[in-house]
């Protein structure tokens, strides 16, 4: 098997799960691993990249990988990115309701972002909506369709 090509699609069916375990690995250092922090967050850049596209669509592992890039930065293992509200932004644009929750909670407290009751609210109520749907990377869509 060939490994993806960086300079084109990372999401290639079959593969974002593959790519996302691999970062999450060198992200945390599981499986036994020493944590690479830096490394394993490159990683997951090149998918969470992936929505850049043209013909992009969202996605629960290009979700789950913008949401991991925004806790490890959250929880200091990493220095870059200096912002967390972009991450979550694509996180939450792929259904990832604690994401939507993370949002919702900065801008209620307006941190990184302008402080907007409405909007903390309106998030919620899609985390909400996405929880019950229940469908893996499919939240927030299924939610909308509802």
């Amino acid at each position: 098997a060939a490994a993806p090509a960086w300079g084109h699609r990372a999401s290639v069916p079959g593969e974002e799960d593959a790519i996302y375990v691999m970062g999450m690995t060198l992200l945390r250092g599981l499986r036994g691993k020493q944590p690479r922090p830096e490394a394993g967050a490159r990683l997951l850049q090149k998918l969470v990249d992936v929505l850049e596209e043209e013909d992009a669509s969202p996605s629960y592992f290009i979700g789950a990988a913008a949401y991991a890039i925004a806790r490890a930065k959250s929880e200091k293992l990493l220095e870059r990115p200096r912002k967390v509200a972009p991450l979550l932004r694509r996180a939450a644009t792929c259904g990832h309701v604690r994401a939507l929750h993370e949002l919702a909670g900065m801008h209620e407290k307006g941190i990184e972002v302008r402080k907007d009751g409405r909007e903390a609210a309106r998030l919620v109520e899609l985390a909400a909506a996405a929880g019950r749907a229940g469908k893996r990377g499919r939240g927030v869509a299924a939610a909308r369709e509802s």
